[in-house]
């Protein structure tokens, strides 16, 4: 009767306030001009737990029936996952938001969890607003030949967003997690298209890192570098404002590009910035190449230079970088 009562009065003070965090910018205030953007109605992150009570997805829970609903959870899933490939998964949650599925040994299931859980502790925050509204889902096979033949996948991994479930598998790289849980919080958050260039620099940025002393590390350039210095060797090189308003990359090696672009933002201290303001401003009021062109203005302005002195900048420290360079800010 106590975890009721309680619940009663959170929920009780949650009605009294406003029932949700609304996707309304300064700038749509400002311009009624603007194009009509969908509100978006969600739970800002992070929902604070108490001593008696934990916030799950949509509502609190005391602790003894968040864990049914973890169990209920995993079960379910287990069934699911067992139909679909025909062999069995040893499965647990961790960290509230996060279902694993694995075949591969005990202690490379534990490494996982360790990674994941410094990984959302330190990216999540930066860059996104909202509770998850569902559980981030993650399957490890046991290794790359099992991987490929039940997925038919030759990559490292993948998420998927209709099963809400990220693939990989065992020794896969803490890169391919990272990249692909970059996904799945944008998912999380974001309920209209990004375009690709976007999305894959994003997430590729955060293929390279590391974890030290409980803190993840980010600011590399990795083995991507060199396929950007090819292009740009050869000349096949489509010019920023361009390559920014494409829906989908045209070019070869174009996530090495991508990638780049974001670790010269993250050498002026903009990228997070950047990141909030395309995620949740610009993408959702513009298209294409009107959408590349208040992405390269959001760039000038954060910077301090206009395009013609990014992009110069950026050709000059992509040639001159190293691969696994560690990046310094400015």
């Amino acid at each position: 009767m106590k975890y009721n009562l309680l619940f009663f009065v959170l929920l009780l003070a949650q009605c009294e306030q406003k029932p949700a965090q609304q996707h309304i910018s300064q700038g749509q205030k400002k311009e009624s001009a603007l194009p009509t953007v969908s509100v978006i109605q969600r739970l800002a992150y992070p929902k604070a737990d108490s001593a008696e009570l934990v916030f799950y997805k949509t509502q609190y829970y005391a602790a003894n029936a968040l864990q049914k609903v973890k169990e209920d959870e995993l079960k379910n899933w287990g069934k699911i996952l067992e139909a679909k490939y025909e062999k069995k998964f040893v499965q647990k949650h961790y960290s509230k938001y996060f279902n694993l599925a694995y075949r591969c040994t005990e202690a490379e299931a534990n490494s996982l969890e360790y990674i994941t859980n410094v990984f959302f502790k330190y990216v999540y925050p930066l860059y996104f607003r909202y509770e998850p509204e569902h559980p981030f889902q993650i399957v490890y096979f046991a290794n790359k030949p099992e991987f490929t033949e039940h997925t038919s996948s030759d990559a490292y991994g993948f998420y998927q967003p209709s099963t809400k479930t990220l693939f990989t598998y065992a020794h896969s790289g803490e890169g391919t997690l990272w990249h692909e849980l970059m996904h799945a919080f944008v998912d999380a958050n974001i309920e209209h298209n990004i375009p690709q260039w976007f999305s894959e620099g994003l997430a590729s940025f955060y293929e390279m890192g590391g974890i030290h002393n409980n803190t993840f590390v980010e600011g590399y350039t990795n083995w991507r570098l060199p396929l950007l210095q090819k292009m740009l060797a050869n000349k096949t090189y489509l010019p920023l404002p361009a390559f920014v308003a494409e829906s989908t990359m045209s070019e070869d090696n174009a996530y090495a590009k991508a990638r780049f672009l974001f670790c010269y933002l993250w050498v002026y201290d903009k990228m997070v910035p950047f990141t909030k303001t395309y995620l949740y401003e610009l993408s959702a009021r513009y298209k294409g190449k009107e959408l590349g062109e208040k992405a390269i203005a959001e760039m000038e302005k954060l910077v301090g230079k206009d395009i013609i002195a990014i992009e110069k900048e950026y050709k000059i420290w992509a040639m001159q970088m190293l691969p696994s360079q560690k990046l310094q800010k400015r």
